[in-house]
């Protein structure tokens, strides 16, 4: 906690006999007693909520408290459920590209990694604090121009292309997509079919009516270029709903 807070360890000291933690940041020096609920800035006490502890031989202190002793900001982020601390009388950091990054290296849930394994994707990890939580796979897009594989995507299509999304709620969607317009694209449910064997093991018996609504959805979206769209439909898997339905440049699009 001192080190993140920018303490060196030549200022983080431990007296046994006192049982006392001190730290040094620039003028600043605070101390805290194991077993006492207070704390001392600069030779000035008071009291806090929570008493420093020992535990299987590690201190642990109050961490808003040393914090805010040693001249720092602490906020709750409740959207993404993380502690930001920063210096007093500065903006509040943006931490965007850190919770991409701690979701990274944290690990994809298990629901991502099953839906990579029936589609052959890799999936992103969302940057933005709104979305915190949320995994993403987009097939290159041709109205993205930085993209790297555009003309791939333009050559191809006649083909439809497919994009998932993981919700930080746990929902799952994916998408069959077209580019440009609907009547020459040869469209792939496929992914559809994949998504269901991998989620739903054991019920094969009730993917045909799934596959087959999912193609009449498709149909009406392609042969009216969009302009018009099938109803949606709900199925049940196991106590699961499971939606099929067309929106913005999707033929059909899974969700469950």
């Amino acid at each position: 906690l001192a080190n993140a807070l920018g303490v060196t360890d030549d200022n983080i000291k431990w007296d046994s006999v006192a049982r006392q933690v001190y730290l040094k940041l620039g003028t600043t020096t605070v101390t805290l007693v194991i077993g006492q609920a207070s704390i001392t800035t600069n030779g000035q006490t008071k009291a806090i909520d929570v008493a420093p502890l020992i535990s299987s031989d590690r201190t642990f202190l109050p961490a808003r408290y040393v914090a805010e002793a040693l001249g720092f900001t602490v906020d709750w982020d409740d959207a993404n459920k993380v502690v930001v601390c920063y210096p007093d009388n500065t903006a509040k950091p943006d931490i965007s590209n850190v919770i991409g990054q701690a979701a990274q290296v944290n690990g994809k849930p298990d629901a991502v990694k099953k839906l990579e394994s029936a589609l052959g994707i890799t999936m992103t990890a969302a940057e933005s604090t709104v979305y915190a939580g949320s995994w993403h796979y987009n097939e290159p897009d041709p109205a993205i121009p930085k993209e790297p594989a555009r003309s791939e995507i333009i050559a191809n299509k006649d083909k439809s292309y497919v994009n998932a999304d993981y919700d930080k709620d746990g929902t799952i969607r994916v998408n069959i997509r077209w580019i440009y317009n609907t009547y020459d694209v040869t469209y792939d449910l496929t992914p559809i079919e994949k998504t269901l064997e991998v989620f739903f093991p054991g019920q094969e018996a009730q993917f045909p009516a799934i596959m087959a609504k999912a193609k009449e959805i498709a149909e009406a979206t392609k042969k009216s270029n969009g302009f018009q769209r099938a109803d949606a439909a709900a199925f049940h898997i196991n106590g699961v709903q499971v939606s099929l339905d067309s929106m913005d440049l999707n033929f059909v699009s899974l969700t469950f």
